[in-house]
């Protein structure tokens, strides 16, 4: 079960395009460390639109990307191809920029240095074969202390082309307000992260506010859920949060045509399998001390198509690698990232949307990082040991704090800003070393292009092929 929703972004990286990998200090304890940048001729791409096909019957995912010195935005939403719904979508977008672009208004420069973030991306949940629930999360940083978090759902009929609002599944009564005033408190109690931070007169304030619509109130596949925007309810320590009513009280809160969708699930036999998935780590194999060693890894999958080439590819030089998997896409593509282990490779966590761990609460760190497990095991079976701090930002604080092995590179093929087979591999060759760990990201079409010839080069030099839990 969900608990605080994980805060913020899918960030740069989704099927486009990503920002520079980037490391802080004290990574002392990480393992790799960035190389020199050797920069053979490169060209360098500031915005950039790609479209994917979802695991969603006539749902697209859309990823635009813009990148300059003082910003690094990244959006992620749905296209269903109903006009109704993603005008709805596009206006909500819009808005959420608008608000963006006001915060900036009250710098006039960037502090030297900085750039301003503005990462929105999304879930979806299908209730049924029509009804679908779209999670948006935004994170903002203006060159503040703090960045913020906002949330927005979207519930959508795509077979009727409608929006469907809060306010229209709510049966919002005097009693029914005093319910779900209740409900959240018992949750709240349940959950010590929100109990410790929860602000009960302003959840009080919320409820009895006249001109609330509810509009954070939508159905998902476990009841009733609500979701409340940073610093809404709760100290900002807490993130966005969301509250999950489960689906036999939430039939006493909803109009009468919207129980049908509110179904029991078997949280019990959930809980069994993730008991059962915790006992089994990744498998290290018998390597050869004296030989020289090279992991290669690859950031920001699974693709449905790129990460699969990568696999046929590494196979027939029978090399192991390690794929840092955000939890995002991995609730796309489960099946690719149940592939990727059953052909015995490394899985590790790469957070669930891509945020900057260093801009983060423990606590935000916490729901990017357990959920993200959560994920990698429901999908293989198997829990990580290691994780890759997006950006490769980190420090010693988050480094102990995240009971994994963090794990950073020492060569970075920048293939998200190249897009080209020659460049890549041009600076693999050049900066190649024993031990080496070699930055590559699987939703790149030219990243699996590159591979059979690096593949080729780095056998022919004597390299054999390691996870990252395999290096000495």
């Amino acid at each position: 079960m969900k608990k605080l929703l994980y805060l913020f972004t899918i960030i740069i990286i989704l099927a486009a395009c990503q920002s520079p990998e980037k490391a802080e200090q004290n990574t002392s304890s990480v393992k790799g460390s960035q190389g020199e940048e050797n920069n053979p001729e490169e060209t360098e791409q500031k915005e950039s639109k790609s479209i994917e096909e979802s695991n969603y019957p006539g749902i697209d995912i859309i990823t635009e990307i813009e990148d300059t010195e003082t910003l690094n935005a990244s959006t992620q939403y749905p296209e269903t191809a109903v006009d109704s719904i993603d005008g709805a979508i596009k206006q909500y977008i819009e808005a959420e920029r608008g608000y963006f672009n006001k915060q900036l208004e009250d710098f006039e420069a960037p502090p030297s240095g900085q750039e301003a973030i503005f990462n929105l991306s999304y879930e979806t949940e299908r209730v049924n074969d029509n009804l679908y629930t779209f999670d948006f999360t935004t994170y903002m940083f203006t060159y503040g202390a703090n960045g913020e978090t906002r949330k927005n759902i979207i519930m959508a009929d795509v077979k009727e082309g409608e929006v469907i609002e809060g306010q229209e599944i709510f049966d919002d009564t005097a009693e029914n307000r005093g319910l779900l005033y209740d409900y959240i408190l018992e949750y709240a109690e349940e959950d010590e992260d929100l109990s410790r931070y929860l602000f009960e007169d302003e959840l009080k304030e919320w409820i009895e506010a006249p001109d609330n619509d509810f509009n954070n109130v939508y159905i998902t596949n476990v009841g009733l859920s609500l979701s409340f925007n940073q610093y809404e309810i709760a100290a900002g320590a807490a993130g966005s949060i969301e509250v999950e009513i489960p689906s036999d009280k939430a039939r006493n809160l909803v109009k009468e045509e919207y129980t049908q969708f509110l179904t029991v699930s078997d949280e019990e036999d959930d809980t069994e399998k993730e008991e059962d998935a915790e006992a089994k780590v990744y498998t290290e194999r018998s390597i050869d001390k004296q030989a020289k060693k090279v992991a290669l890894t690859f950031d920001d999958g699974p693709h449905p198509e790129h990460t699969l080439n990568i696999l046929n590819t590494l196979d027939q030089y029978d090399a192991k690698a390690t794929f840092f998997m955000q939890g995002k896409r991995i609730e796309y593509y489960m099946d690719v990232a149940k592939e990727v282990a059953e052909r015995g490779h490394e899985i590790g966590n790469h957070s669930m949307n891509h945020p900057d761990f260093t801009t983060l609460s423990f606590e935000q760190i916490d729901i990017e990082v357990s959920r993200t497990n959560q994920l990698i095991m429901q999908a293989t079976g198997l829990k990580p040991t290691v994780f890759r701090p997006p950006y490769g930002s980190t420090n010693e604080e988050i480094n102990n704090f995240i009971d994994m092995e963090p794990v950073l590179w020492t060569i970075d093929t920048e293939d998200w800003k190249n897009k080209d087979p020659n460049i890549i591999e041009k600076r693999i060759r050049v900066n190649m070393h024993d031990d080496a760990i070699i930055l590559m990201h699987d939703i790149h079409g030219t990243t699996a292009q590159a591979l059979p010839d690096i593949l080729e080069y780095l056998s022919s030099e004597g390299y054999e092929f390691v996870t990252v839990s395999e290096l000495d």
